[in-house]
């Protein structure tokens, strides 16, 4: 299953951190690069590689790492 805009994260441990809103594709190959999501409850984005995807099922993506690893912005 591939990863879709608005499909619900989590982390590691079973925390939902957002939903996709950002795709971003390698300009030479066309496949994901990186994905954003928004942090629910605050105004910080997530950056993650598609490396640092544990499984995309039902509908969600489980992420392998935990929150506290992942890239924050503001």
């Amino acid at each position: 299953m591939e990863i879709e805009y608005d499909m619900p994260v989590f982390d590691k441990n079973g925390r939902k951190l957002g939903e996709i809103e950002k795709i971003i594709n390698d300009m030479w190959t066309g496949k994901p690069r990186k994905y954003m999501i928004r942090i629910e409850e605050e105004t910080d984005a997530i950056f993650f590689k598609p490396e640092q995807v544990s499984t995309v099922t039902d509908g969600k993506v489980i992420l392998n790492y935990a929150v506290e690893h992942l890239e924050q912005t503001e």
